[in-house]
């Protein structure tokens, strides 16, 4: 009886503590993931993979959740996924959209994923070298597993948002820690060699970086709000806040996402074209080997973070919300004067936290351009800073559920 009663107590506990579950539920989803990176693809000569010599399509990868470094099922990790959002936000009018079904906004994310991941898989497999030698078959069947394993990725994440916590992000903050694991060798290395100094150098950078990225991330610039519902002197302690760093760190994921994504079609260019010289060229504007790409990735981060302030606080939204349930700001009338007010307090933060991440994100890569030993050691600036801001991401999902589990445990003693 014993023998019985105790796993039958360990899925009450399961079913009954809803933070285990889902970290459990967590735990074991991310295992799978971290497996499905290592899978080898039938066929493929793991040791004469060429991408390993790519330190930016391999630093991408790591980004996003994959693994170039080490070629595996899940390499293309939530990259294409990434790259169908931005192009369905950028040649999808906002208007229109709203009247589209979901199912067919899902049809329309499902054929644009799978174009692209067939785009990014071509460019990946055309580097890799086969048993027996190359066939076009070999090819296609390595493209069509790559493409499966950004699928499942996707499907991984879309579990973990619906019975865990973290979403994807969670997913995409493991990977990253792992690379950089990875990277310790390397940097024990490169101190040996003589950069003692300018590893120092990137080691501060890296932790004043995370130091203001935590700073900003927990600041917050209050708007006085006149709240119509409230009839005591908490009244004039209302307040509405905007985060300092509104745009958190997902900036920096999606403008490797547009740096990486023309890297795979001029790969796929210069094997269609290999006597073009013209084509090889392009890739200085999208590499951050190059001061063309060092300069277009920080006004990307510019840009990109002001248009994810945008998106968390949606000026529009709040506005309208404000005027349905009879909220206020003084001295803005409810409408369109207040929505131009938040909307100038949206620029304000996003140009504020554009500047400050490309600034602290592109100065060590300013720094080690023209030095190949140290060009993967500067990106970990711009690396840890994403992981900050997505980790404080998952810390406030976590943070919901812990005080809904309390709310729910005290609806729960009521009706006992």
């Amino acid at each position: 009886d014993r023998e019985r009663e105790i796993p039958l107590k360990l899925l009450y506990i399961f079913e009954k503590n809803i933070i285990l579950r889902k970290i459990l539920i967590t735990f074991s989803l991310i295992i799978i993931f971290l497996l499905g990176r290592y899978v080898p693809i039938p066929g493929v000569l793991i040791s004469a993979y060429k991408g390993q010599d790519n330190n930016f399509a391999t630093l991408y990868s790591t980004v996003t959740g994959g693994n170039l470094s080490q070629v595996g099922v899940f390499s293309l990790g939530i990259g294409p996924m990434m790259t169908t959002m931005i192009l369905l936000r950028l040649f999808t009018i906002g208007k229109y959209s709203s009247g589209v079904s979901q199912k067919v906004q899902q049809f329309r994310q499902n054929v644009v994923m799978l174009v692209i991941a067939i785009i990014q898989g071509l460019a990946i497999t055309i580097s890799f070298q086969y048993h027996n030698g190359f066939s076009l078959t070999k090819l296609l069947l390595a493209t069509m597993i790559l493409v499966t394993g950004a699928y499942i990725i996707s499907w991984i994440g879309n579990l973990n948002a619906e019975y865990g916590f973290g979403g994807m992000t969670i997913l995409v903050v493991v990977g990253m820690l792992v690379g950089q694991f990875n990277n310790i060798p390397l940097i024990f290395e490169l101190f040996q060699d003589g950069y003692q100094l300018a590893i120092i150098l990137f080691l501060l950078w890296t932790l004043v970086a995370m130091y203001l990225m935590i700073t900003f991330e927990r600041s917050e610039y209050r708007i006085p709000v006149m709240r119509t519902s409230i009839h005591n002197r908490l009244v004039d302690d209302a307040y509405m806040p905007i985060k300092v760093n509104a745009s958190g760190g997902m900036a920096f994921m999606y403008v490797y996402t547009l740096l990486m994504f023309p890297q795979y079609i001029i790969i796929l260019l210069r094997s269609i074209f290999p006597t073009n010289p013209d084509i090889t060229s392009y890739n200085d504007y999208f590499s951050l080997s190059s001061i063309q790409g060092v300069v277009i990735y920080m006004i990307l981060m510019l840009v990109l973070s002001v248009a994810f302030t945008f998106v968390n606080i949606d000026p529009t939204k709040i506005s309208e919300a404000m005027r349905e349930s009879g909220d206020f700001i003084p001295n803005y009338r409810p409408g369109k004067e207040t929505q131009s007010y938040l909307s100038k307090i949206c620029y304000l933060f996003g140009t504020f936290s554009g500047f400050f991440m490309a600034f602290l994100g592109g100065v060590p890569l300013l720094f080690a351009l023209g030095n190949d030993d140290l060009r993967t050691v500067s990106s970990m600036t711009g690396i840890f800073m994403m992981i900050t801001g997505m980790s404080f991401m998952i810390l406030d999902e976590f943070q919901v559920i812990r005080i809904r589990k309390q709310y729910t445990s005290v609806f729960e003693n009521e009706e006992n």
